[in-house]
């Protein structure tokens, strides 16, 4: 919606939880694996309505967003019925951005979380890729045309400060005097380069993406919660619906306490690499139309379907650029499509400045990206991982790493 600033409304409604129709989706929640933010079973695509009417809608709020105003701040509310979340794009403001917004109990408690992004891309614009049928069988993929929540590379300029300063004479008369100061400092202007949030495995929300150009942290605007913070051991599903903002890091494990299969992939129970339908979730972070990819959706972007640190059996046009164009077919056949290094917020503590022992890592070095599938390990899953001397098109770690999402076509 970049060329469309306005007033945006849409109901409280659990994801993916009502078909086009209206209908309710039943293949998207509706088991013990989809649960609201008190960790009851959903029984309704109605937040106001599940479990007899128990949650109550009170306000709404933005969690956190990376540009600046993307989403007016005070335009962010419920209906007067509180059964709909309303906000504003102003045209002055509008931009490639990404924004979180809540609704909230009485108590202030997140109920639910949506991820809101402001793009020019068209979202019907994807590539048709096929993968090495020796893994997991013959897929066909139409992947999204940029990764997730992308923005392009960018030099912002802000506009400069004025502070007007009134002072006023405490002696006999008091007068008054006012001046103004304008500030041109030099954070004026900030240079991004082409960057996304990432995720952590099975959870629906987003976590701020660094700069684009290095492992830094995009900056975040207008707030409620702080934007990204760290908490070490693995939650029940609940809690991290509760703290869309907080991200839950644990060596060689996931973020969750249940590490259910099924969290990006209804009813799953498969942990190969496999290309069996997705059905989307009210957990999936994918936008309408789109679900993540199937596991065995990468295995054309080597030679050989596996790991290779060997560049001639990489399915690459060119040379690496801070990520490779993979030919969209086996054996260096079709068109390319391009993978970027953006980066990911590792286990040690998804924070994004390596100094400090953990984070945003990798940015221009290493191109990660999440499959729906789960691993044979229970606290694992499967990715794609790309660096300048490897690609490793189905790999498995850990839940808890964030990564990036690259979603296909339902």
């Amino acid at each position: 919606m970049y060329q469309a600033p306005g007033a945006y409304t849409f109901p409280l409604v659990y994801g993916n939880a009502l078909n086009g129709d209206g209908s309710s989706n039943s293949t998207s929640y509706g088991t013990s694996t989809f649960v609201d933010h008190n960790g009851v079973q959903i029984t309704s695509p109605y937040i106001y309505s599940t479990n007899g009417g128990a949650n109550v809608p009170y306000d709404a709020c933005i969690v956190w967003q990376d540009a600046p105003h993307l989403i007016t701040p005070s335009s962010v509310q419920l209906t007067s019925d509180k059964h709909s979340i309303q906000f504003t794009v102003e045209r002055k403001n509008i931009c490639a951005g990404n924004c979180v917004i809540a609704v909230r109990d009485k108590d202030k408690n997140i109920m639910w979380s949506w991820h809101i992004w402001v793009t020019d891309h068209n979202m019907t614009n994807t590539y048709e890729v096929h993968n090495n049928s020796s893994v997991g069988g013959e897929v066909v993929s139409n992947f999204m045309e940029v990764p997730l929540g992308w923005c392009d590379d960018e030099v912002r300029v802000y506009d400069p400060r004025t502070f007007h300063i009134t002072v006023k004479q405490t002696e006999t008369g008091g007068q008054t005097a006012t001046a103004n100061i304008t500030q041109l400092s030099s954070d004026s202007t900030y240079t991004y380069g082409v960057n996304a949030p990432c995720y952590q495995w099975g959870r629906k929300d987003p976590f701020v993406p660094s700069n684009g150009i290095s492992n830094i942290e995009k900056p975040c605007y207008d707030n409620s919660y702080t934007a990204c913070i760290r908490s070490s051991g693995a939650v029940a599903t609940n809690i991290a619906i509760l703290h869309p903002n907080v991200f839950y890091f644990v060596l060689d494990a996931s973020w969750s306490s249940t590490n259910k299969l099924d969290f990006w992939n209804f009813n799953n129970t498969a942990t190969t690499n496999n290309n069996n339908t997705v059905y989307k979730t009210i957990y999936s972070p994918s936008p309408t139309g789109y679900v993540e990819p199937k596991p065995a959706a990468f295995s054309a972007f080597s030679k050989t379907g596996t790991a290779s640190n060997t560049i001639s059996e990489f399915n690459v046009s060119g040379s690496y650029n801070k990520g490779w164009n993979f030919y969209c077919q086996p054996n260096f056949l079709g068109s390319t499509i391009f993978f970027s290094s953006l980066g990911y917020r590792n286990v040690y503590s998804g924070d994004v400045n390596n100094t400090t022992g953990g984070v945003i890592a990798g940015v221009g070095t290493n191109g990660i990206y999440w499959s729906s599938g789960p691993s044979s390990t229970s606290v694992f899953a499967r990715y794609i991982s790309t660096a300048y001397n490897y690609v490793a098109p189905r790999n498995e770690n850990n839940r808890a790493a964030g990564l990036t999402l690259r979603v296909v076509l339902e």
